[in-house]
């Protein structure tokens, strides 16, 4: 079993990371001319998140959508890290090690 400073060193080593859901919504113009009014819609990447209460939606650029992923994916392991970290010290003031 790790420790829980084994764990907090690789919460430290996540990096950056984003709380939310990725999105991807098809969309249209409003342009006449444009190849979206031909039912080739338009695509549009968004970051979903809750905040006081509200969702929110913040719009991601298409070269930075992989980089939003990452994030995300960081965003999970910490919370996994978190739950490991806390079964942990639990463990350690059980053990008498805290």
């Amino acid at each position: 079993m790790k420790t829980s400073k084994q764990i907090l060193a690789k919460i430290k080593a996540l990096g950056p990371m984003v709380r939310g859901s990725i999105v991807e919504a098809k969309r249209t113009c409003g342009k006449k001319t444009c190849k979206c009014t031909q039912g080739k819609r338009h695509t549009a990447f968004y970051l979903s998140r809750r905040i006081e209460g509200k969702t929110r939606l913040d719009h991601i650029s298409h070269v930075h959508v992989q980089t939003v992923r990452q994030y995300r994916k960081n965003y999970d392991r910490l919370m996994r890290l978190v739950e490991q970290l806390s079964t942990a010290l639990i463990r350690e003031l059980k053990e008498g090690k805290k």
